[in-house]
């Protein structure tokens, strides 16, 4: 186990570290997240049979109708995305970080249709060209941005710390910091040291009082 010891940072007092559902909402928070994964197991298993059976039963081509208000509909939503993200963006607002991912997402899945939909048609190539050097390039700018961002908002509050001394990274830190209770009364008093508990290769922000 390695201990790697940071600078004590001095916080004063806020006012919303002492509202109660910020205590009294954590385990609340853990049970809530438990069950959310056995749901997403279960919809992980329905999934699976589900591409399955569309891969036995679904015909190679179809015809469709309202295909242009599907098109413009989509392009809307991508429009309503960018301008949240912008907004949020410029506003400097924690809500810029699912909004860049929300549009990321979409432009993903706007490149996926254009190429896929396109396929044996003469516009085939200008859907490729479209995705490669447009769709694609601005879903990975938005993507690290908004991780960029998550670094950001967490460096600023626990900066934790690997093994390496670099920052943590996402996948390795906890969901919920371990006794909440506490940390939150050092925190709100200002009496602790920063450390990172560095346990099997996954850093975990804790304090240390000072004597």
């Amino acid at each position: 186990m390695t201990f790697v010891t940071l600078p004590a940072r001095r916080r004063p007092s806020s006012a919303h570290l002492r509202k109660p559902h910020l205590v009294t909402g954590l385990p609340a928070s853990r049970r809530g997240v438990k069950g959310l994964a056995w749901v997403l197991a279960a919809v992980v298993l329905g999934l699976v049979g589900w591409i399955v059976v569309l891969g036995l039963s679904l015909p190679s081509s179809a015809s469709t109708r309202e295909w242009r208000l599907v098109w413009i509909g989509f392009d809307v939503g991508e429009l309503a995305a960018l301008l949240v993200t912008l907004w949020a963006i410029y506003r400097s607002r924690q809500i810029a970080i699912p909004a860049a991912l929300i549009t990321g997402t979409l432009f993903i899945c706007d490149a996926w249709f254009d190429v896929v939909l396109s396929w044996g048609t003469s516009g085939w190539w200008l859907s490729v060209v479209s995705a490669a050097f447009v769709e694609l390039p601005l879903a990975a700018v938005l993507w690290l941005s908004a991780r960029s961002l998550v670094h950001a908002l967490i460096n600023s509050n626990l900066a934790p710390l690997g093994a390496n001394g670099r920052p943590a990274r996402l996948r390795d830190l906890d969901l919920f910091p371990a006794d909440p209770l506490t940390e939150l009364d050092e925190r709100r008093d200002g009496r602790a040291d920063w450390h990172v508990v560095v346990s099997r290769g996954v850093p975990h922000a804790r304090h240390a009082r000072q004597a």
